[in-house]
């Protein structure tokens, strides 16, 4: 395995530096093993499978980024940000700067937990 040339909160913040107006959008992800596209669209939907993000995943993104420079949006998926709503939330509060992008499809508890 290859080490990165650059550390990433060297490139997030010469991206901030670069860009000052920007918004960044770093990749996120909390990884699941699927056997098929059905197996994945069942396992985003079952709560006893789907863990979400965690506040370890938070942790690393609030060291990982500069603190007081640019706009930050985090793409989460609708479910993992409703299961994980704890480290979200936590996320969210910490920094004004940080909204998420939700994506996927979203089912009748996302919905509701979005309100």
């Amino acid at each position: 395995e290859q080490k990165p040339k650059i550390s990433p909160s060297d490139f997030f913040a010469a991206c901030f530096d670069l860009y000052p107006a920007a918004t960044l959008s770093p990749g996120w992800t909390v990884w699941l093993r699927f056997e098929s596209a059905g197996d994945a669209a069942s396992r985003l939907l079952d709560p006893t499978i789907l863990q979400g993000y965690s506040q370890q995943h938070v942790d690393d993104a609030l060291r990982t980024l500069p603190r007081g420079v640019g706009h930050v949006t985090f793409p989460v998926h609708c479910s993992m940000a409703r299961v994980g709503s704890e480290a979200i939330i936590r996320l969210l509060e910490s920094d004004a700067r940080f909204t998420l992008t939700l994506w996927g499809e979203a089912s009748e508890a996302d919905h509701l937990w979005m309100q």
